[in-house]
Order: C-alpha cells, then structure tokens, then sequence
C-alpha cells in the first residue's frame, strides 16, 4: 500500500519565475494535497547534486528544509517539476526500487529547436531521454503526450514506455499565489479600464509571435481602431527571427506607449487575475506549446479567445475559439480581429465558457487515477502535424560523442543555467575544466569548484576546446565568439 508520495518541486523551489510551468506545479501540488486519503503523505522534495535528495514538506509556504528517509516499498516518486538537474540522480532513482513517474510539460527544445537556444535543446533531450528510460511518463495533453510518443518511436529509446496524460487546470488562486501591486501597475491598469483590451500573456520569446501581433496593432491604429494591446510577460531572449532587446525597446519608446499600448513585465499574480477580468479578448499567438495555460485562465473567466490554428490549441481550446491561419504575415492577425469585431457586435463569438476546465483537484485525481489504476493511453499516435515536425527534428547524442573527443570544454555563463549545463555534462561522466563570463567581477573566481574567467584573459586561439554558451543572451554571446574566429558547431554550440 501506498504511503507516500514524493514531489520533486526542485525547480520551482530554486526559482519560482512565475510562468507556466511553475503555477502548474504548485497547481498540482495543492490539488494532491486535496484529493490524496490522509493515509497518503504528500512530502515536495528537492534534487540537489550537493545535499542529495530532501524533503521541502510544506512547500510553497516556506523553504524549510529536513532530512528524507525513503522506504522504498511503499513510496512513489512523481518527477512534477521540470528539473534539468534529473540526469545526475537518474541511476540513483532507478536503483532505488521507488516507482517513478514523470510529468511532461512539453517537448519544444527538442521539436522545434529553432525557438529555443542549442545548449538547452540539448540539455533537453538528455533529460527527456532520462525521464524516458525510467518508464512513466504522464503530459499535461494529448499532444504533448503524441509527441513523445513518435520520438520514443523514431529513436528507439524504451520499448516498454507507459504514457498517459492529463489537462491543466485554470485556478490560479489554488497556485499559491503572489499579491500586490506596484503604484505603476495601479496606474496602468486604471488607464485601461472600460477600454476594449486585448490580452497576451507569456515570455517574450521567439515562440510567442509577439512582434506580428505588435505590427498587426500598428495597422489596426493606423485604420483608427480604439482597441489597447497589452503584453505581460517577462522579458526573455532572442531566437533566429526574433531580437528580443529591438523588441523590448520598441516596447518602451513607443509612441502609443502606455496609451493603448501596455506592457506587464513579471507582475505578481494577483495583477494578472485582474488583467483577465478586464480583457475583452486574448490573443495566444505562439507558434507551438505544449498547452498554453493562458487560454483557460481567460477561458474560465468568460473572456473571448483568438488563437493561432495549430493542433495542441485545437486540443486546449475544444474550437471555442476563434483561429487564424498559421502563417508570419500580420495581416492574419488584422484580419482575425476585423471578424472578431464582426461577430461581436452580432453577439454570435465562440463561446470559451463551453470549454472544460477542471481544476486542480480534478487535475490531480487524473494523475492518480493513471498512476493506481494504471490507465495509460495505449492508442497514441503520432501527431498530425508529425511529418513537418520530423523534417526539423535533431537528436542531440552525436554532442556527447563530439564532447568526449575535446580534452577541454568550457561552459560560458557562470549562473544558473550554467550551473544546470554543467550537472547534466556531469551525469554524462563529462568533465568541465573552466567557465566564461562577460561579467568582470567574476572573473578569476571559483563557481561550482570550477575556475571563471573573463573572455578577454581567454585564449581562442587554441582549438582543443568546446564552448557551451548557458545564457539566455545565447545570440549576443554566439555573435561575440564568431567575432574571435569560432565557428558555430564545429567550436561551439
């Protein structure tokens, strides 16, 4: 019998960034608290390579840390967070006798590697290759869940792959929250009332589609619509067709700035609730995702969506949406919301309340019920859109036989993700001899017993080495190698 139910909260417990992924964990969380007997004892845990595995027992509400004793014949590990640290401790979970199951919040770095910077595609598929050959994984959707089944499929990973899947819940209050409002946001969010708002809300990334729905808003101004666009995200990096300070700055200097122009950066989720409640339509413009959580925020809310015509929001949204054809040009985009207009002075739009939106005790009872009553999905597929996905698809194992080959490899970016990059290349009995930052005042340190170096006392004149660049700033710092004679993929990645 059952007694316990280990939670890895590792990632969302070092940085809670307030996107998708972490209001899913702590989602999840508070509904498995919810649903579980009280026979059952829910303890949130943490990976960490220097302290092993500890248990975080009333996480979110504090960080307070205490020794985890496993018995492994009646607990089970339930991998919630999307911890790229996993791969160090895989040998560890798989000899433990625990059962472990893995929650899959998408497979984007790996499928569409063009939004997303090389060294985590990698860092990525070594992780999902980790999850894989433990056995159970369970996807917040049926596409995510169709995708890992077509790349267990293509690269012949694990025969015996379980997978099952779920659908997110939308109630951001059981997401353990943030509150409060900057006299800034105050003032914004008085500027838009009773205005007819148009909300997008994520990273500002490469995926987000961002910049064409900022142009097709300067066509709309321009032919006189009163309409605001307001973004909220934070500010994110920059991506093969997308240069994220051009865009951030047109953000600041704009002249509509503020006028029917908004931009939310990071701000807590009390502010975003009310920025649901006063939008008259959202606009989810990304290009893939592996579900797209604002849909249901602002589905639960009653407010009208617009969203770009892929299959996961076809999944997400059960067509309670009107869609716009999948294309870069932002005349789709005018065009959409020129109908939308339409259909809303007929009162005839989509509505998104007939979506079904469980919550996360619900959520969280479907998990269970996969993992006791073993329902894994046995008639997957592959996606619809497969065979354009599979014409981009990589797999990342040629790096590690190149990266045994180099007698050096340098990680550049002594920080978090840095940090991350180097537990991976750890799990893969890679050794890393020194780390590059820009920031001057680390240079000459000790940053995870690894020597740190300017790139200005670095001698690239050597080729012994491979460079991993571990920053969001991936293309500034990929523009500074080439300018000292590197060549992408053959001196770094």
């Amino acid at each position: 019998m059952i007694k316990r139910i280990l939670i890895d909260v590792s990632n969302v417990y070092e940085n809670d960034n307030k996107t998708g992924i972490p209001r899913v964990v702590k989602g999840v969380l508070s509904g498995l608290r919810e649903t579980v007997d009280k026979k059952i004892e829910i303890i949130p845990v943490c990976l960490d390579k220097h302290n092993g595995i500890f248990a975080v027992k009333d996480f979110p509400y504090s960080k307070k840390k205490s020794e985890l004793y496993i018995e492994t014949n009646n607990t089970i590990f339930l991998g919630l967070d999307y911890n790229l640290g996993l791969p160090l401790f895989k040998q560890i979970l798989a000899g433990s006798g625990l059962n472990t199951y893995f929650i899959l919040h998408d497979m984007i770095p790996n499928t569409h590697p063009e939004y997303d910077w090389p060294t985590h595609s990698f860092l990525h598929w070594v992780w999902f290759k980790s999850i894989v050959s433990l056995g159970k994984i369970i996807t917040v959707s049926k596409y995510v869940a169709q995708e890992a089944y077509a790349l267990n499929k293509k690269f012949k990973l694990n025969e015996s792959l379980q997978i099952g899947w779920f659908r997110n819940a939308a109630d951001i209050a059981n997401t353990t929250p943030t509150m409060g409002l900057t006299e800034k946001e105050k003032q914004m969010l008085k500027a838009i009332d009773k205005k007819t708002n148009f909300l997008m809300v994520g990273t500002i990334e490469p995926k987000r589609g961002y910049n064409q729905v900022l142009s097709a808003f300067e066509n709309l101004w321009k032919k006189k619509y009163d309409i605001n666009l307001i973004i909220v995200g934070k500010k994110g990096w920059s991506g093969k067709d997308f240069d994220i300070e051009k865009f951030t700055n047109k953000l600041e200097t704009h002249p509509l700035k503020n006028k029917n122009l908004f931009w939310f950066e990071g701000p807590s989720d009390e502010v975003l609730d009310i920025l649901y409640s006063k939008s008259t339509c959202l606009i989810q413009a990304s290009f893939i995702e592996g579900f797209g959580l604002p849909i249901i925020e602002a589905a639960k809310k009653g407010t009208p969506l617009i969203v770009r015509d892929i299959p996961i929001f076809r999944e997400v949204t059960e067509n309670h949406a009107l869609f716009f054809k999948n294309s870069k040009d932002p005349a789709v985009i005018v065009e959409v919301i020129e109908k939308w207009f339409d259909l809303y002075k007929k009162k005839s739009l989509p509505n998104a309340r007939n979506i079904h939106i469980p919550s996360w005790k619900e959520a969280s009872e479907k998990i269970l019920e996969i993992i006791f009553e073993e329902k894994w999905d046995v008639n997957l597929s592959e996606p619809n859109n497969w065979v354009e996905t599979e014409k981009k698809l990589e797999t990342f194992d040629f790096l590690v036989e190149k990266l045994k080959k180099k007698n050096n490899i340098v990680i550049f970016g002594a920080g978090g993700a840095g940090n991350k990059t180097l537990g991976v290349l750890e799990s893969l009995g890679l050794k890393i001899n020194l780390f590059l930052d820009n920031n001057e005042k680390k240079n000459n340190t000790i940053f995870e017993g690894i020597p740190v170096v300017h790139p200005s006392n670095f001698d690239f004149s050597k080729k012994d080495y491979f460079i991993l660049i571990a920053s969001m700033w991936r293309n500034e710092i990929a523009n500074q190698l080439k300018s000292y004679g590197l060549k992408e993929l053959i001196d770094f990645l």
